[in-house]
């Protein structure tokens, strides 16, 4: 287990966009290096609306960031076939960029960590995922544990407890805490699928169902279905989508709450046993692939 007590001097940022710029905001304020990994693949870019070419991604990360325009040197730009790198050396800043195969890759991003750690004057290096990919996947965790990598996120037994969306329901459900009707879990075949679609309707065809993929987020693999027709085309849409940006076929079935009102409580746990309640947000706005548009604090 990493010792808790210390804190990363260089962080690896495995995101991209709005989530990546944060997390270069925080680590300037900080003074914590960090390590900008880059997915080159189109719409997978890592920062959406820019080039997805190491150094101008760059700089259009760090071109809005207040903190830089404050410390006004010129910074220098070393590159080689590893990484491209913005140093300041009078400040001690150092933002470098790396490219990686996908956002999916625990081995390659372990890798990319542990050679971040035998960096001459790194003595502990953290992995910020923010949300998606592999932020909420336990093996991840445990394997960075494991290299003595320090994961900002829940341990290896908390992902595992809450990761999924089968193993949430069933822990809701053992404190007695309403869910949505639906599957007891993941589905095993199509068959237990439309036997769950059955129940769920129960002769009501009014009723909408949804097909979820258990392991999946950011809105993907949720397929609605209203009819026996929908429903065929709906599971195996879910499925493969599931494969793709899962790597299993794990999907649940539930009931679809027309016109929810959707709020969320923002609740964080540090490794010392402090507790925090930051308050909620309405996320009810969001288009048609169940995507957040906008997000209201408080509720």
């Amino acid at each position: 287990m990493i010792d808790s007590a210390h804190s990363a001097d260089t962080l690896v940022i495995a995101n991209r966009g709005e989530i990546a710029s944060r997390y270069v905001k925080a680590a300037l304020k900080t003074g914590v290096k960090a390590i900008v990994l880059l997915y080159e693949s189109g719409d997978n870019s890592p920062v959406d609306t820019y080039s997805t070419k190491p150094l101008k991604t760059l700089f259009n990360i760090l071109k809005s960031q207040p903190v830089l325009n404050e410390i006004g040197d010129v910074p220098e730009i070393h590159s080689n076939d590893t990484f491209t790198e913005l140093f300041i050396q009078n400040k001690g800043i150092v933002i470098r960029c790396r490219e990686i195969s996908s956002f999916l890759n625990e081995k390659e991003i372990a890798v990319i960590c542990e050679e971040e750690k035998s960096q001459k004057d790194v003595s502990t290096v953290g992995v910020a995922m923010g949300y998606g990919f592999l932020s909420e996947v336990g093996s991840f965790s445990g394997l960075l544990d494991k290299k003595g990598i320090f994961f900002l996120g829940p341990d290896e037994h908390v992902l595992n407890e809450f990761g999924g969306k089968d193993k949430a329901k069933a822990r809701a459900r053992k404190l007695d805490v309403p869910v949505v009707p639906g599957s007891e879990g993941i589905v095993k075949n199509f068959e237990e699928a439309r036997d769950a679609f059955d129940m769920i309707q129960n002769g009501d065809s009014n009723v909408v169902v949804l097909v979820k993929g258990v392991d999946t987020g950011g809105g993907r693999a949720i397929e609605p279905a209203q009819t026996k027709e929908e429903f065929v085309l709906a599971y195996n849409n879910a499925v493969k989508d599931s494969l793709e940006i899962a790597g299993n076929d794990h999907v649940m079935i539930e009931k679809k709450i027309l016109n929810p009102k959707h709020i969320e409580v923002q609740v964080v746990r540090d490794r010392h046993g402090h507790v925090f309640c930051l308050g909620t947000r309405d996320c009810t706005i969001q288009n048609a692939k169940h995507q957040k548009v906008i997000e209201i604090a408080p509720a």
